[in-house]
């Protein structure tokens, strides 16, 4: 089912970075604020962009809350962006589970797309993914959830990696596939949740790598406003 689902939201996000038309942007950097709530629900987001597009719709009900929306990179320039989403759902008097999960990037010269769901009639609640291609540059990363996050770091040259990450209230999951040629690059990824792991690959030459990291994270309490 994990796999199947991580399929079906890599191939949405594919769908919509590569078969968009993006218009050509001027810098820019835009951030917005949301806080949507109801008797039973909270729902906070946080998004900043640079030189990205983003758009989403949310049905605030009395008994539910329903939330879509995606992005993209804009254009060639140097591109950012970072999502924070915070979800708490009171159910036993006035304690409630609180999902906080979130992407960001900064990168000089990868395409990407993201999209995040919050659906509270389906079984899996909240989450987003994020899918990128770098070729002969850097980017950045940061994934999370709960208690756990992956840190990526890469930088190739005269080559190229595609990538995906999916955070849910529950795991963070961040992998992917590069390949150089007669080239060099540097692939840091660094997991924290009760300790902290790092791996480091790098080379020069002709070579092909694949990593995959998931971190399994333990759901907040805490009391319901």
């Amino acid at each position: 089912m994990k796999k199947i689902k991580m399929f079906i939201l890599f191939l949405a996000l594919s769908i919509y970075l590569f078969s968009s038309a993006l218009p050509v942007p001027s810098l820019a950097a835009v951030g917005i604020n949301s806080y949507c709530y109801n008797p039973r629900s909270l729902f906070a987001e946080d998004i900043t962009t640079v030189n990205a597009q983003y758009a989403d719709y949310t049905i605030l009900l009395p008994g539910e809350i329903v939330s879509q929306g995606g992005g993209a990179k804009l254009g060639n320039n140097d591109s950012a962006f970072s999502h924070k989403i915070v979800y708490a759902k009171a159910y036993l008097g006035n304690r409630a589970t609180i999902s906080d999960i979130g992407a960001s990037l900064e990168t000089d010269s990868a395409t990407y797309g993201w999209i995040k769901n919050l659906d509270e009639k389906r079984e899996e609640l909240l989450s987003m993914a994020v899918i990128y291609e770098l070729s002969d540059g850097n980017i950045t990363n940061l994934f999370w959830s709960n208690q756990a996050e992956i840190a990526e770091d890469l930088t190739i040259v005269g080559g190229g990696y595609s990538g995906l990450a999916v955070v849910e209230s529950d795991s963070v999951f961040n992998g992917g596939r590069g390949e150089i040629a007669g080239s060099n690059f540097s692939h840091v990824v660094e997991l924290t949740s009760v300790g902290r792991a790092t791996s480091k690959l790098e080379g020069g030459g002709n070579i092909q790598w694949q990593q995959a990291v998931i971190a399994m994270t333990e759901p907040k309490w805490g009391i319901y406003p």
